[in-house]
């Protein structure tokens, strides 16, 4: 694949991500769609090299590219956001002996 045709390809898809899917589904939604096909051209491109077929590229950087916007739209896991807060104590002050 030429360097070229990629990177309009990588382009097109962050732009049909940032304009449509954002309107359209939830950021975690987006990240396990993008994940999961990540994970499917990633398995693909294997069968592929393993195969010595010819396209193989192809495979592998639509897995790369599917890997890199999955970690874009990653979302911190709203149990470790929501930990409680310490309470807060008010400082005790030294006096200085008078």
């Amino acid at each position: 694949m030429e360097m070229r045709t990629a990177f309009i390809i990588g382009i097109a898809a962050v732009l049909f991500t940032l304009y449509y899917l954002e309107k359209e589904m939830e950021k975690r939604q987006i990240f396990w769609l993008y994940a999961g096909l990540g994970v499917a051209l990633g398995i693909t491109s294997v069968y592929m090299v393993a195969k010595q077929s010819p396209n193989f590229d192809y495979y592998l950087t639509f897995a790369v590219l599917s890997v890199l916007i999955a970690i874009l739209y990653y979302d911190e896991p709203e149990e470790e956001a929501k930990l409680p807060d310490k309470e807060k104590k008010p400082k005790k002050r030294k006096h200085k002996g008078r």
